[in-house]
């Protein structure tokens, strides 16, 4: 009885599926769309720039060949060059999995350098380029995604979207402000990626703008130590009044702030 119940059931979100696909329009057929696959369908590709120089003609020729070979979207993060790769096991399959197998094979692998100046990120001029890239990346119907120092990423994204606050960050900078306000940039982060937004924002200050002037940003956060480490200048509420402004030394010497926030 309750097989028979489970049979009418799938019989009927079966027919509801195909409904709705009806009423979209959309028309089930596999040999079109082998042929011509859906944009959902075509391929992405990490676009390495291996922290060397380029040039806006050098980038445009990149993403028309990506556009050629039918390239739905590209994600674009810096690599380094030179040194020697430690590759001291492989992958190999067994039954339905795979597994690790240690191996001399690539004993004495290599990243050769190249012979171009290095391209320090997010200065003015890589910037820049960057900007360049996502205009000829929207011209040619390209999606692109630009990592910030998620080229170590090896898997998921942290469900608490501390390597997405990396990413909105620099969003926020790409239009090279005058000034930025955080809300709580900390709030959820797993305390590993509590430092990585801490050297971001300290690297994005200091890098100056083409007016030769560099970003400033307003800071709310509960993580004492991040805006210690952080800000240059303190400003303490409690219940929506001030109690304190100062430097951090200053701050940390109050009795009150003390008392009120980092213990006494």
């Amino acid at each position: 009885m309750k097989i028979t119940h489970i049979k009418k059931m799938a019989g009927w979100v079966a027919g509801l599926a195909l409904l709705v696909s009806a009423n979209a329009g959309e028309v089930v057929n596999l040999d079109q769309g082998f042929a011509q696959p859906p944009p959902s369908a075509h391929p992405w590709v990490f676009w390495m720039w291996l922290r060397v120089d380029t040039t806006p003609a050098a980038i445009t020729k990149d993403l028309e060949e990506m556009h050629a070979k039918g390239i739905e979207g590209a994600i674009l993060y810096d690599s380094g060059v030179g040194g020697h790769l430690e590759v001291s096991a492989k992958m190999v399959l067994d039954g339905k999995g795979y597994r690790a197998v240690k191996t001399a094979d690539y004993a004495g692998s290599r990243i050769d350098p190249i012979d171009r100046p290095a391209l320090e990120s997010w200065t003015p001029h890589s910037r820049e380029l960057v900007r360049f890239a996502a205009k000829e990346a929207g011209r040619l119907g390209i999606k692109l995604v630009v990592t910030v120092g998620l080229a170590g990423t090896s898997g998921p994204i942290a469900p608490e979207y501390g390597q997405q606050k990396l990413v909105d960050i620099a969003m926020a900078f790409m239009s090279e402000p005058d000034l930025v306000l955080l809300d709580e940039p900390c709030a959820g982060v797993n305390p590993s990626l509590v430092g990585g937004i801490s050297s971001l924002l300290k690297q994005l200050n200091k890098t100056p703008r083409p007016d030769g002037r560099a970003s400033s940003f307003v800071v709310i956060e509960h993580n004492m130590d991040f805006v210690m480490d952080l800000c240059h200048r303190i400003m303490v509420m409690v219940e929506g009044k001030v109690m304190a402004i100062g430097t951090p030394a200053e701050i940390r010497a109050n009795k009150q702030v003390l008392d009120a926030y980092l213990g006494s």
